[in-house]
């Protein structure tokens, strides 16, 4: 009976111990904090949390969007490649989100976290308590108020998203860590758009520290990531990070001696520029360069070159891009866009078809040819091609009959509205730019 008596007793103190000292459950780090778990701000900051999956909202998944900047362009592609960093690739799988988190994401970057907490109450429940709180307190820091961030933070009691947590703990920290954005099919909108605020203000510190590369790089990454996010984007937003852009490329990417991709090449006696490029394409018959690009880069007027002179070529495909709702026009050297500019698009009714194409005909001072009348010369106040045509070709490098294409204006207030034909004008000074950037057959991506 004795040993019976002294098992029974040990079994009820198993219980017992189970009972009133439960282990942490998954997503929960159990700790010193008075309800048993570490608060967000108690956690080293190496620790490995149990990620969460994001809540879903009532509305459904996001719009199902495909991610250009997640695969390398194939050979005459115009989609940028990737450039998410290589730590990212810990992370897979296909983040849902609804479009109450869609728009929190997009009032983040457009507004730059202004009136959050309001946004993120009317979320309700489609957020997780410990998630909003987070995105609270990475908008109080991201704002300057890390005090108000501590604050929130503190009431972080279960596990963040990996992401999340890096993003907030850089913000409360004060430290800028390299980071380009991420990608909002992967990883959710949220993640987006924290890395896109991440992004921006490492490129603020760049321009003050006049590091051209890095700013230009992040411009790009900011300008490329509000094109494919998935929300609506934000036109004054992107005229911003323009501007910006075409001032720092100015000492970078046009600067003879900035550091970007490029191969050299010796001018010999009796060379003219025509007769290098032509050496060099023969030596690299799959490259796709225009003499225009390489005089602009190198800084010549004209076509002097003098033996012995070393001449830079860029080693990076040359392709554009436009974006209708946007009316904004993007050249991209490789996946780093080069150039950003206002464009008039097409009118009502006569709506710019959307679609890929290649750069084909291309005229300095271009007559006008209008269906059913007489040709309109160069210079005419009726002819509204300005001092630039380049015809749009089908993406195969095939001519067809949908005169459409890129032109100067005498109109300079249409550039930036829905005014034209179908065709996209550019300001003089741009499209003259464009012409000489562009080789023939060059990828175009109209959206």
């Amino acid at each position: 009976m004795r040993p019976l008596l002294l098992f029974l007793a040990v079994v009820l103190a198993f219980f017992a111990i189970l009972k009133f000292y439960p282990a942490g459950q998954e997503g929960e780090v159990v700790g010193a904090a008075p309800n048993g778990q570490a608060g967000f701000l108690e956690r080293p900051a190496g620790a490995t949390l149990p990620a969460r999956p994001a809540a879903q909202s009532s509305a459904g998944p996001a719009r199902s969007l495909p991610d250009p900047r997640s695969e390398a362009p194939s050979n005459g592609a115009s989609g940028p490649a990737s450039s998410a960093p290589t730590w990212l690739d810990d992370f897979e799988g296909v983040a849902q989100a609804g479009p109450e988190e869609i728009e929190l994401a997009r009032a983040m970057v457009h507004e730059r976290c202004a009136a959050l907490e309001e946004r993120i109450e009317r979320l309700g429940a489609a957020l997780s308590e410990d998630r909003g709180r987070a995105i609270l307190a990475f908008g109080r820091a991201y704002r300057g108020d890390l005090a108000g961030a501590r604050t929130v933070a503190q009431g972080i009691r279960g596990a963040l998203p990996e992401l999340d947590e890096r993003f907030l703990r850089a913000q409360m920290e004060g430290t800028r860590p390299p980071l380009r954005p991420v990608s909002a099919l992967a990883h959710g909108p949220l993640a987006l758009a924290m890395s896109m605020l991440a992004a921006e203000q490492l490129v603020l510190d760049d321009l003050a520290a006049k590091g051209w590369p890095q700013a230009v790089t992040g411009l790009s990454d900011l300008l490329l990531a509000e094109l494919d996010a998935p929300w609506q984007p934000s036109r004054a937003r992107v005229l911003d990070w323009a501007q910006r852009l075409n001032e720092a490329q100015e000492r970078h990417r046009w600067n003879p001696r900035g550091a970007w991709p490029h191969a050299e090449v010796v001018v010999e006696r009796g060379d003219s520029l025509s007769s290098v490029l032509a050496r060099y394409r023969r030596e690299h018959p799959n490259r796709r360069i225009s003499s225009g690009l390489v005089a602009h880069v190198n800084g010549i007027q004209g076509d002097l070159i003098h033996p012995g002179d070393v001449l830079r070529v860029p080693t990076e495909e040359v392709s554009v891009r436009v974006d209708i709702d946007l009316r904004m026009l993007f050249v991209l050297m490789g996946d780093e866009v080069a150039a950003a500019w206002e464009c008039a698009v097409g009118a009502a009714g006569q709506e710019t078809i959307p679609g890929r194409y290649a750069a084909g005909a291309f005229e300095k001072d271009p007559w006008h040819f209008p269906k059913g009348q007489a040709p309109v010369p160069f210079g005419d106040p009726q002819n509204p091609l300005g001092s630039r045509w380049i015809a749009w070709w089908d993406a195969d490098g095939t001519e067809n009959n949908l005169s459409l294409g890129f032109h100067g204006t005498n109109q300079a207030n249409t550039v930036g509205t829905a005014a034209s034909r179908g065709c996209v004008r550019l300001h003089n000074a741009d499209v003259e730019l464009l012409y000489a950037l562009l080789p023939r057959f060059a990828p175009i991506l109209v959206e």
